[in-house]
């Protein structure tokens, strides 16, 4: 009879092998079938009942249930807000669905809330991580990139400058007139948190500009009409003999207006998102050999 280690085991072999394929779909054709999510939850489902069955233990396969409902559910949020694609939100619910539980060979760094949860953080962490890096690489990889991030930051250019001022005048105050400040209770602490903050504030000011400049003006793409599918985001407006389609990068187009589209148009220029699916094998590796990332970092920032 096998038990829970090689079944746990087996799970995440399949989680990985099967986010490895989507990944690989999603970075060469940004086209990922869904029969590979839909086949590694059933793989999930029916796993986690065998062995409820043969162990007579039924919170395997009401644990797979529960999590990879959550999962899915979590994935559909993310979905119709426009966070993920299609493909995304289907295979993090496999996931849920194959690896509810970490198994107990698996000794890792954990966290004192539950395993799905340092998944899901580790999946937003290496995900955010991810993106960043890509980014990157795209950038330096764009001939012109740097002329249009300029051209996006003088956009910014007011905030930025009020965030400099605040800065160096909090530096001048901290330099020149600490003895008064000292002899007040808790205003240097506060003060120097405050100078931290419109730091933090203003490289978030670049990181975003430089993320924005990746997404609507690097990563748009001319495809033919009889490619455009639901969900696309147009990364300029169609004019067409009735109406207008907006270019709305949130909400991506809609069945009717996909059908509109190919009816008059031969080509469209849509904005592609950076492959996310890759993060998925990654996570679960660092999940399953590592642990979790927040409690990983913690005592490295010196925080316990």
């Amino acid at each position: 009879m096998f038990s829970y280690i090689s079944f746990g085991f087996f799970s995440i072999v399949i989680a990985l092998f099967g986010s490895s394929i989507a990944a690989y779909f999603d970075v060469k054709t940004t086209d990922v079938p869904d029969f590979i999510a839909i086949y590694m939850a059933i793989a999930g489902v029916t796993i986690n009942a065998i062995q409820s069955y043969l162990t007579g233990n039924n919170t395997y396969i009401i644990g797979s249930l529960i999590v990879g409902g959550i999962f899915t559910a979590i994935g559909a949020l993310k979905y119709y807000t426009r966070l993920w694609g299609g493909a995304d939100f289907l295979l993090f619910g496999a996931i849920g669905f194959l690896i509810p539980r970490m198994p107990s060979t698996f000794v890792t760094v954990s966290a004192p809330w539950p395993y799905p949860v340092t998944l899901v953080f580790n999946i937003m962490i290496i995900g955010a991580i991810y993106s960043i890096i890509y980014s990157v690489l795209l950038a330096i990889r764009t001939k012109g990139y740097w002329k249009l991030f300029l051209n996006n930051f003088r956009k910014s250019r007011k905030t930025l400058i009020l965030g400099l001022i605040l800065y160096f005048g909090l530096v001048f105050i901290l330099s020149g007139a600490t003895s008064i400040i000292t002899s007040i209770p808790f205003t240097f602490i506060f003060i120097g948190f405050l100078q931290k903050f419109i730091l933090y504030f203003i490289a978030l000011i670049f990181l975003t500009v430089f993320l924005q400049t990746i997404q609507f003006d690097i990563l748009n793409k001319k495809i033919r009409t009889t490619h455009l599918k639901e969900g696309d985001v147009l990364s300029e407006k169609v004019i067409l003999r009735k109406k207008i389609i907006p270019a709305n990068k949130i909400i991506g187009l809609t069945k009717e207006q996909v059908k509109q589209i190919k009816q008059e148009k031969r080509f469209i220029k849509i904005t592609q998102g950076v492959p996310y699916i890759p993060i998925f094998p990654i996570a679960i590796i660092v999940t399953f050999f590592f642990g979790d990332i927040i409690y990983i970092l913690l005592p490295i920032a010196g925080v316990y």
